[in-house]
């Protein structure tokens, strides 16, 4: 199993042992872009991107992540099980998109 992958089945049982409403999208999506894990934390849209220490994200990831952020959503990646606790205590710094400025939708 790959790394990328433990780290989401970890992330996944947090979620359900915190009783947090999440949606995983590697089960219900093949959009480009869409983010691993969809949580609603807090009244708060949060989408989750789990990546390596060395993944890079997608032209199309990184343009989700602008769309999301547009639209007042958290955007995250995270890279390891202590990042994601971190996300949970709500410490975790959000992803800036590269190349591209996070602007209003309308």
């Amino acid at each position: 199993m790959k790394n990328e992958t433990k780290l989401h089945l970890q992330c996944i049982r947090s979620l359900k042992s915190y009783n947090i409403p999440y949606i995983n999208t590697l089960e219900t999506t093949s959009v480009s872009g869409t983010a691993d894990i969809i949580i609603c934390l807090e009244g708060m849209y949060i989408e989750v991107e789990i990546k390596t220490s060395a993944g890079v994200l997608s032209t199309a990831q990184n343009e989700r992540a602008r769309q999301v952020q547009s639209f007042k959503g958290k955007f995250y990646v995270v890279r390891c099980y202590e990042e994601f606790e971190m996300l949970m205590q709500g410490k975790l710094q959000e992803y800036v998109p590269k190349d591209c400025e996070v602007v209003a939708p309308f």
